[in-house]
């Protein structure tokens, strides 16, 4: 290459890979950063609900972010206490943790002082497993 040719800013690959970039973070800060509305139906934990129950998720928004294990919860509430939507996103691409509807069915594998694992019974991630907030486990 002579010293007059100009190489190419910026290959199509990585514009486009830029922007799905963009876009993702722009989805994840508005589906879960953005808290749920204080408007909706606010429902209170019940504490009568054991190991091995049926329940539903539900934490006043319309997604929930489950993590696939304790560290990856542990992560996931770090990212989200400090708003880092690319953590988040970084977190979902390296399949740490998932996403469900509202409402989803779970039953309950395992509790811990602040979080509560479960299984997931209905949607695309039926059979998986992971961690949530006590707080939005809610009698069916």
């Amino acid at each position: 290459m002579t010293t007059n040719e100009v190489k190419p800013k910026r290959p199509v690959l990585e514009a486009c890979l830029f922007l799905v970039i963009v876009i993702l973070v722009g989805v994840i800060a508005i589906l879960f950063i953005i808290p749920g509305s204080k408007t909706q139906e606010q429902e209170p934990q019940d504490a009568s609900i054991s190991l091995g129950d049926e329940a539903v998720l539900y934490n006043g928004g319309n997604n929930i972010l489950v993590a696939v294990d304790e560290a990856s919860f542990d992560d996931l509430v770090r990212a989200v206490v400090i708003e880092d939507t690319l953590g988040i996103v970084e977190l979902m691409a390296d399949g740490k943790v998932f996403r469900v509807e509202s409402r989803t069915r779970v039953k309950l594998i395992d509790r811990a002082l602040t979080k509560t694992k479960v299984r997931i019974l209905e949607g695309d991630f039926m059979g998986a497993s992971g961690w949530v907030p006590f707080e939005w486990v809610r009698n069916k």
